[in-house]
């Protein structure tokens, strides 16, 4: 769904609480063609960074995507051939979850301007845990955390779609859908639409400037 609000458009990725399953579909491998650089900025400091870095890698990297994980500190001192700077809101350890009731809305949100994509997004921590919890409370509790962190990862790779793919454009299935619910989250599959995968594809193949992140 796209907000216009003046002038700036966002694409924003809903979340609602009715469990469905959604089917989910995957591209070949391809061998990245460069690094791209994805600058984060937290809220919170969070203990399970590691993880969502790792499953944002394993959905992005058979597309052509090697992803450079950076804070800001770094930022205007190496140039891409894309760049993304993601903030997460909020807490992004399950474990300090506001545990309040969750309230339909954006799990995260990427920037549009004047009909273009924009290299920045947000993730909204909090109402992505309050989705899941009612899930998670059902789950062995050594194995809850890492299945949140996964589910974080996921709606990073949907909002580094947009980016990356420079498109608002989503499918009815895969990781590119513009509704996720807590079964899609947390699914055992999640891919991308064939039709995704086809775009980014070609924009990790695609000769590119070098371009850096400079903080104002």
């Amino acid at each position: 769904m796209t907000r216009i609000a003046a002038g700036t458009w966002r694409v924003r990725l809903l979340a609602f609480s009715l469990l469905l399953s959604g089917s989910a579909f995957g591209g070949g491998r391809h061998e990245p063609k460069a690094a791209v650089g994805v600058y984060v900025i937290y809220e919170h400091l969070s203990s399970g960074r590691a993880l969502l870095q790792s499953d944002v890698q394993s959905i992005l990297l058979p597309l052509g995507f090697s992803i450079q994980w950076r804070d800001m500190k770094t930022a205007g001192r190496e140039a891409w051939v894309d760049l993304a700077l993601l903030r997460f809101q909020g807490h992004c350890d399950l474990f300090r979850a506001s545990g309040i009731a969750f309230v339909p809305g954006a799990l995260g949100e990427t920037h549009v301007s004047d009909g273009r994509i924009q290299p920045f997004a947000e993730i909204d921590c909090d109402r992505i845990g309050n989705l899941l919890q009612p899930d998670l409370a059902a789950v062995r509790e050594p194995d809850r955390e890492r299945l949140f962190q996964r589910a974080l990862a996921r709606v990073v790779a949907h909002e580094l779609y947009h980016i990356f793919a420079k498109t608002p454009v989503h499918e009815p299935t895969g990781v590119g859908k513009a509704e996720f619910t807590a079964s899609d989250l947390l699914s055992n599959r999640f891919q991308f639409h064939p039709a995704q995968a086809s775009v980014l594809l070609k924009s990790s193949s695609d000769d590119a400037l070098q371009i850096s992140l400079n903080q104002p």
